[in-house]
């Protein structure tokens, strides 16, 4: 090739690199069903080029802790009582469960503004990288924490901070050594789906749980 054919050549690929842009990563659902319960999620993961995770803003509802009832005139006294509410088909309750006289009901979450991470690679070994939302306290509060150890064998993920409990894990993945874009790595990120796995309905889940404090 001539010299000034590399040269056309080097700015042709200079402009499609403007055009185009940096490859992101690729960001693949992970499905987790809500079923009957109120579990919900609008919390989403965008890649921005090369090294910038962002998330939200968003809500997080948890699943609280019940069991579905039928509807009768014994189990109507619980909605009246704040103890159960009906299920979309009238047909159906559920009756919250509870903790010291407590019903353990689903909390919604807030996430009031983007979470915004840019992630720092280890010149020889892997990073491997947790993002989970938390709730701050026992307030609707919500927050995302990122953690990382490197993959040397020696380090390990920090605990969760005093005073945040976890909501859901939201993702985990391994950033390569010395990468510089997030270009071939795979990030699995949670999401809900309403309703139950095909085949399966409401007989096959009675009790419906999750972690609320």
């Amino acid at each position: 090739m001539s010299s000034l054919g590399r040269r056309c050549l080097i700015a042709a690929l200079a402009w499609l690199s403007f055009v185009v842009g940096p490859a992101a990563a690729e960001i693949l659902p992970q499905t987790i069903y809500a079923g009957d319960t109120p579990l919900a999620s609008t919390c989403a993961l965008q890649h921005i080029p090369p090294l910038t995770l962002q998330v939200g803003p968003c809500q997080f509802t948890t699943t609280g802790q019940a069991r579905i009832l039928p509807v009768t005139p014994e189990t109507a006294a619980l909605v009246s009582a704040g103890k159960a509410e009906l299920l979309p088909d009238g047909m159906r309750m559920r009756q919250w469960l509870e903790r010291d006289g407590v019903p353990l009901r689903s909390v919604t979450a807030t996430l009031p503004a983007e979470a915004v991470f840019t992630l720092t690679p280890h010149p020889l070994f892997p990073t491997d990288y947790l993002v989970d939302l938390v709730r701050v306290d026992t307030t609707r509060a919500m927050s995302v924490l990122l953690r990382s150890q490197i993959a040397d064998g020696l380090q390990r993920f920090a605990s969760l901070p005093a005073g945040l409990s976890l909501l859901q894990p939201f993702t985990a993945f391994r950033l390569p050594a010395a990468a510089l874009t997030l270009t071939g790595v795979t990030i699995r990120v949670f999401t809900v789906v309403p309703g139950f796995p095909p085949r399966t309905g409401p007989s096959d889940f009675t009790i419906q749980s999750g972690e609320v404090r």
